[in-house]
């Protein structure tokens, strides 16, 4: 790929990030109606915290922009990109129709390094209990292995990175089982989307153009 073309996908990458920013400050800032309270299940008492597994949830962060790049090698990162964006739309009218919030505890620090600690502070401060359901964490990394189902290896993969980063919502109190659930849900209606409208016409659409 020329210059041209790595500039172009790289400000469609920004301007999906941006969007997908700007949608969530602004739903985990303002609400304008009543907030749903996701109640904890017995499986996620279950789950004892560890304040450890903080960075597998943040690496999460880092998993749209590896994707892309990562897929830009093989030809999928533009698919990725509009999966992405679906995504986006979904969950954001799901957070702006439905707020959600749970119960934030304070969290067990004792015996915790200074890094950690940090850690949980500019994630506690940057974003609030609220927009919990569904968990962009879960339907996110769900995106990234259904991005690439047709390569079984990669599927496995990024569907065991997905599970990390799942667990890792729950281990660290940032989310409840009812937030992965709706996560996963969202990713598979995202799916499902995109093979019924970009998925079917974008071969048909490369082929008139090619024309």
């Amino acid at each position: 790929m020329n210059k041209i073309s790595t500039f172009r996908d790289v400000r469609f990458l920004l301007a999906a990030l941006g969007i997908y920013a700007a949608l969530y400050l602004f739903n985990n800032n303002f609400y304008f109606f009543n907030l749903w309270h996701i109640p904890q299940t017995p499986y996620d008492l279950a789950i004892p915290f560890s304040p450890y597994w903080i960075y597998i949830y943040l690496a999460a962060y880092l998993l749209p922009v590896f994707m892309f790049f990562y897929l830009r090698r093989i030809n999928l990162h533009l698919h990725y990109l509009q999966l992405f964006f679906i995504l986006t739309i979904i969950t954001n009218v799901i957070f702006f129709l439905f707020p959600s919030t749970i119960d934030r505890v304070p969290v067990p620090m004792s015996g915790v390094d200074s890094v950690t600690k940090l850690a949980f502070e500019l994630l506690f401060s940057a974003d609030k209990p609220f927009n919990c359901f569904p968990s962009t964490h879960v339907s996110t990394s769900l995106i990234a292995a259904l991005a690439v189902r047709q390569h079984p290896r990669l599927y496995i993969i990024f569907s065991f990175i997905a599970l990390l980063i799942s667990y890792s919502a729950i281990a660290i109190g940032q989310h409840y089982l009812y937030d992965a659930l709706g996560g996963a849900f969202v990713a598979f209606v995202t799916i499902e989307i995109y093979d019924r409208t970009w998925g079917v016409l974008g071969p048909a659409l490369n082929r008139v153009n090619n024309k």
